[in-house]
C-alpha cells in the first residue's frame, strides 16, 4: 500500500510540471501594438500639406506685358502686388484678421476696376502653408473673374 501511494503522488507532480504555454494571445497583442505604432508614426501635419514646386514653361507669365496680380501667402501675412500695369499697387493683410476673405475680395474688385486687363494671378506660398488655405485663395480668385491662376512656392 505504501508503494501505491508514492506512485500516485509522482503522477500528480508530473501533471503539474507538464503545462503548456499559450502564445496566441501574446502574438495578437504584439501585432496590434506594431500596427498602432505604424499608424501613429505618420506625421499628421504632412498629410494635410501640399508640396509646391516651381512651374516651368516656355514663356514666363511675368515677362509678358499683361497685368498680373502676385499674391504671397506666408504664415502670418498675405501680401499682394499688381505687376506689369500702369498702376503698380501693393498691400498686405494679416492672416489673423477675421474678415480676411472679404478684404481680399474687395481688394481684387478694386484692382480689377483699376486695370480692366487684369486676368492673371500667381499665388506664391510657403511650403508649410496648409493646402486648404491655398485652395480657398484659388477659389476666391476664380470667383472674382481671374481666369489664369498659377501656384508656386516662395
Amino acid at each position: 500500500m505504501f508503494s501505491r501511494g508514492l506512485f500516485q503522488n509522482a503522477k500528480a507532480r508530473k501533471k503539474d510540471l507538464d503545462s503548456e504555454l499559450n502564445l496566441t494571445s501574446f502574438i495578437d497583442t504584439l501585432s496590434v501594438l506594431v500596427i498602432f505604432l505604424i499608424v501613429c508614426g505618420i506625421n499628421p501635419a504632412l498629410i494635410g500639406s501640399i508640396n509646391l514646386k516651381q512651374g516651368t514653361g516656355s514663356t514666363p507669365i511675368l515677362n509678358d506685358q499683361t497685368p498680373v496680380l502676385v499674391i504671397s501667402v506666408k504664415s502670418d501675412l498675405i501680401s499682394y502686388q499688381l505687376k506689369n500695369s500702369r498702376f503698380n499697387k501693393m498691400g498686405s493683410f494679416k492672416v489673423s484678421d477675421s474678415k480676411l476673405n472679404d478684404k481680399l475680395i474687395a481688394t481684387i474688385e478694386q484692382l480689377k476696376q483699376t486695370d480692366e486687363k487684369l486676368g492673371s494671378a500667381i499665388v506664391l506660398s510657403e511650403k508649410k502653408i496648409a493646402y486648404d488655405k491655398i485652395v480657398n485663395m484659388l477659389s476666391i480668385l476664380k470667383n472674382q473673374g481671374i481666369k489664369q491662376v498659377g501656384v508656386s512656392s516662395l
